[in-house]
């Protein structure tokens, strides 16, 4: 059960926080949406997991390790954008905004639901 919490949550959010962000720039392409789910299901479950699994003592190499992945999946993911969408500049845009807010307010979200369940 703590793996789905330790994988569900983060993935609930993000796919929130991140349809939220294309609604607010106004994008009405369904296959944006779809897009965006299809690629956050993958790279935030594959994130996780290699939180979850890695051994990682020291908490400035497990940050490291973090932001390592978070800018290969905003790499990926703008990628994606591209390739879906076709436009450089829109496919960027997504994929800053997008990630970005899902980072900053996932992660505000995870520590205040980590102190209320402990």
């Amino acid at each position: 059960m703590e793996i789905f919490r330790y994988l569900a949550i983060p993935l609930i959010l993000t796919l929130l926080i991140e349809t939220l962000v294309l609604v607010i720039l106004k994008e009405r392409r369904k296959k944006v949406y779809i897009l965006s789910i299809g690629m956050n299901v993958i790279t935030n479950i594959s994130l996780n997991l290699i939180g979850y699994y890695s051994n990682i003592e020291e908490l400035w190499l497990y940050f490291f390790m973090v932001i390592l992945l978070e800018a290969i999946i905003w790499f990926i993911e703008g990628i994606g954008y591209y390739i879906g969408i076709k436009e450089k500049r829109k496919a960027t845009l997504y994929t800053l905004a997008c990630n970005g807010m899902s980072f900053f307010l996932g992660t505000i979200i995870q520590v205040v639901l980590n102190l209320i369940w402990r």
